[in-house]
């Protein structure tokens, strides 16, 4: 399907940053080096807060360019092309456009030139600080890059990470939490991601995108927690990793096996298999991409020829800790 203007608007979008005063970041998600440019009259603090705490590279050179325009600014022409589609995705020559009505945001991209416009509306404090809203807002980009969501956390050293993962109220963030303070290094928790290109399928590689975690009141690692908090929640505290253990986060780590804790009265910890991991890990991956059958792909690719464990987890975090730091070594 074709819309007229859809072309002439994007280009707007770029011609608009020529000679702006613009606040850039570079970013490096997956495989791809990004830069990030955002319009210095926009409201900047909360979603520079948000960009600053993914991982950062300054010296790279860009593969892709990804620029950030609010709606609010009023000097967007964006009355040029209707906000609410029937269809979410849209073409006109080179260049793309989807919508994202979860978001409010609109993503444009020419296929030729690798430059993406991510239009955002309805813009709100808790949607550029809560990372779970601003990966709504970046999982268009991130699709396009091939790079898909893998819920869980990791520990591990700057090479190597034993993954983490089953579904809330499992111990997985405890345990996350829990190991940074004793000197492991992470990618984050919840929210990964993994390359789905061919040429990264064999690496059983993970790279990060926040270094923020979330932990309940009740959870044996908060206490060591509370001083940092940056924002309360209902059922749980959001926290960033590098506010707590400054050394702890990493950009990318090679999976050497995956564990799937539960709580329970005594630990114990055994061997699974693939199925129980898949299941453990698939239904928050999924949710939170846009490309269920790649990521399943990607998944079941991830867990192959790695170790495959089970964990039941106390709250006293030590055997379990001890345990992940023995596969981490071996």
């Amino acid at each position: 399907m074709t819309t007229p203007g859809v072309a002439p608007y994007y280009q707007q979008l770029v011609d608009s940053f020529d000679g702006a005063s613009t606040v850039k970041a570079s970013a490096q998600f997956g495989h791809h080096v990004v830069s990030v440019e955002t319009s210095q009259r926009q409201r900047l603090n909360s979603f520079l807060q948000t960009m600053s705490h993914l991982i950062t590279t300054d010296d790279a050179t860009p593969e892709t360019r990804l620029l950030v325009v609010f709606r609010e600014d009023t000097d967007i022409p964006v009355e040029r092309i209707p906000w609410r589609w029937h269809s979410p995705r849209l073409s006109d020559g080179a260049v793309t456009c989807q919508y994202f009505g979860s978001s409010h945001s609109l993503l444009f991209w020419n296929e030729d030139t690798k430059i993406f416009v991510l239009v955002i509306a309805a813009v709100t404090e808790q949607l550029l600080t809560r990372p779970e809203y601003m990966r709504v807002v970046l999982q268009g980009f991130l699709a396009e890059l091939s790079l898909d969501s893998v819920h869980g956390g990791t520990l591990g050293n700057n090479q190597n990470g034993i993954l983490i993962t089953n579904r809330g109220g499992s111990g997985k963030s405890s345990l996350v939490a829990a190991g940074v303070l004793e000197g492991f290094t992470s990618l984050g928790d919840d929210f990964l991601l993994i390359d789905s290109n061919v040429r990264a399928r064999q690496n059983h590689e993970l790279f990060s995108i926040f270094k923020t975690l979330k932990l309940a009141k009740s959870s044996p690692a908060w206490s060591s927690y509370a001083p940092h908090v940056l924002e309360e929640g209902e059922d749980k505290d959001l926290f960033f990793l590098d506010s707590v253990a400054p050394d702890a986060m990493t950009p990318r780590q090679k999976i050497t096996a995956i564990v799937v804790p539960t709580v329970g009265a005594k630990f114990s910890f055994s061997a699974v298999g693939v199925d129980a991991v898949i299941a453990a890990l698939a239904p928050n991956s999924l949710g939170m991409g846009m490309h269920p059958a790649r990521t399943l792909q990607a998944l079941k690719n991830l867990t192959r020829e790695i170790p495959l464990y089970s964990m039941v987890v106390t709250p006293d975090l030590r055997p379990a800790l001890n345990k992940v730091a023995n596969l981490v070594d071996s």
